[in-house]
């Protein structure tokens, strides 16, 4: 994943499960250090004590409640005791709502855009101090944000707050990465189309409701580990240090 001969430190939310630990895993199986945060720190131990076992990077679960943004301080503070430096922020944690207009609940909405938002605002303010540490003008340190298409399209099904927040994702990278640039720390997301390990949207949808997905997609199928795991290589690499506050889709061509 990286031709440095340091192991590069990286956070991974909501990676005991899904597509947030198939990112964690691709990362130690390339040898890097591991942090993974989820509420449940049953979760943490077992998944970061399976990925370190069978992977040369070593992996730390660490509970945080990303709602709150006390916990997500104190997480930050565990990362300086650990790593003391961090090469990459994946913003990956997000939760959904589905629902009529008329059956949107307040809390429902506060907790679908904390996690999937104000989260990520959060973690990258209290980590930006160790990844401008590690950043340099040759080797940028970097925060990936986990989007979807539905930040940029409206969907089949009603989710107003999973969409909002989502289209509100996409600015506010911008915005990071306007900010950061300056301290060599790029800020991107990638605009997720249907992947079956998004352990959020897929369990909303039948057998039968995906095969009508798919035969939408351009591509003719879904995401892939490999597709995430390749794209996201490229935006934690030198390769991609001239691309920043740039939202990419991967999503077979339903963006067209």
């Amino acid at each position: 994943m990286t031709s440095r001969a340091e192991k590069r430190k990286v956070l991974v939310t909501g990676g005991t499960s899904g597509l947030g630990r198939v990112i964690a895993t691709a990362f130690a199986a390339a040898g890097d250090d591991i942090i993974i945060c989820s509420r449940t720190k049953a979760d943490c131990d077992r998944v970061a004590g399976q990925i370190s076992t069978t992977n040369p990077g070593l992996c730390t679960g660490i509970v945080c409640d990303l709602v709150n943004v006390g916990a997500i301080s104190a997480l930050a503070r565990e990362v300086a005791e650990r790593f003391g430096t961090l090469h990459l922020l994946v913003n990956n944690a997000g939760t959904v709502a589905p629902g009529p207009l008329e059956g949107v609940r307040e809390q429902d909405w506060d907790r679908v855009v904390d996690v999937n938002l104000k989260a990520v605002f959060f973690m990258t303010q209290q980590l930006a101090p160790y990844l401008r540490k590690a950043a340099s003008a040759d080797w940028p340190a970097s925060v990936i944000n986990i989007g979807s298409f539905a930040g940029t399209r409206v969907g089949p099904r009603p989710h107003y707050p999973y969409t909002a927040a989502k289209a509100g994702l996409r600015y506010l990278t911008q915005s990071l990465a306007k900010e950061l640039a300056g301290d060599h720390v790029k800020v991107n997301a990638i605009a997720l189309g249907v992947f079956p390990q998004d352990s959020v949207i897929m369990r909303e949808y039948s057998e039968e409701a995906l095969d009508v997905i798919r035969q939408r997609i351009p591509a003719g199928r879904f995401g892939e580990p490999s597709d995430i795991i390749g794209l996201i290589q490229f935006l934690a690499s030198r390769a991609s240090s001239y691309i920043t506050g740039a939202t990419i889709p991967l999503d077979g061509g339903m963006h067209i």
